[in-house]
């Protein structure tokens, strides 16, 4: 993932905007809820002007699997905090 990741930002810093893409796109073909890929791509499409209605709905999922997760991770909190007491 990481190596992925780190290509794609190099591809984009290259200019070459469409090997970034398919880097991104791999790892959603593996995990379509990698927020952070998400993230990258609809900002991506968005700052090059492209496809900007799939820029919004990817970028909406990427912050409601980051809410999600963030509130997935407050409820075990408060269950292990239950627990302790």
């Amino acid at each position: 993932r990481s190596a992925r990741l780190g290509l794609s930002n190099v591809y984009a810093q290259l200019g070459k905007l469409d090997k970034a893409e398919a880097q991104l796109r791999i790892l959603l073909e593996v995990n379509p809820d990698d927020s952070l890929a998400l993230n990258n791509l609809g900002y991506q499409l968005a700052d090059s002007g492209k496809r900007l209605d799939e820029a919004e709905k990817l970028l909406r999922r990427a912050i409601a699997i980051e809410k999600s997760t963030a509130k997935e991770a407050e409820e075990e909190d408060v269950s292990s905090s239950t627990l302790d007491s």
